[in-house]
């Protein structure tokens, strides 16, 4: 895997939830300081969920590791969706069949959370989204219209 490659799907957690999070956001409602913070605590929430995942483990502390590169990677979002389809791709080209349903399910995880946590200031500590299946990847009901269109357009551009 190239260094850009590799740079690409550690720095998709963050841009993702970036991403949601400015879906339906107010102008300075947040502050970048604010922001930044609330996405780390969710990438830490995500990878204690799938502790069991030495593929998620090591993505996601990358993700975590390069948080001085984060007011980098949150520029250009508006390519995240096709940046989501190459991540998958590469992962796909790289790894097993089983990571590449995790780091789908890592990346929509985590927008939904932000979603959920950035909703009405609400703590970040609410309940892990769980999907039944890799192909179910329900959105809930207590978000925004925005982020529900930003959600639905993520899901289809990880699951097709």
């Amino acid at each position: 895997m190239s260094a850009i490659e590799k740079d690409l799907i550690i720095k998709l957690p963050y841009r993702v939830g970036l991403w949601v999070s400015r879906a339906d956001d107010a102008p300075g409602f947040f502050d970048d300081k604010i922001e930044r913070a609330r996405l780390h605590a969710v990438i830490e929430r995500v990878a204690k969920h799938h502790v069991s995942s030495a593929f998620v483990r090591n993505l996601l502390a990358n993700t975590l590791a390069n948080e001085k590169k984060w007011p980098q990677w949150g520029r250009d979002l508006d390519t995240i969706l096709a940046d989501c389809k190459t991540g998958l791709q590469i992962v796909k080209a790289q790894s097993s069949e089983d990571d590449v349903k995790v780091y789908r399910v890592v990346l929509m995880q985590t927008a939904v959370c932000v979603a959920e946590a950035f909703q009405e200031d609400e703590s970040i500590e609410t309940g892990m989204p769980t999907f039944p299946s890799a192909n179910d990847q329900g959105i809930p009901e207590n978000i925004s219209k925005k982020e529900r269109k930003a959600l639905e357009a993520l899901k289809k551009a990880l699951w097709g």
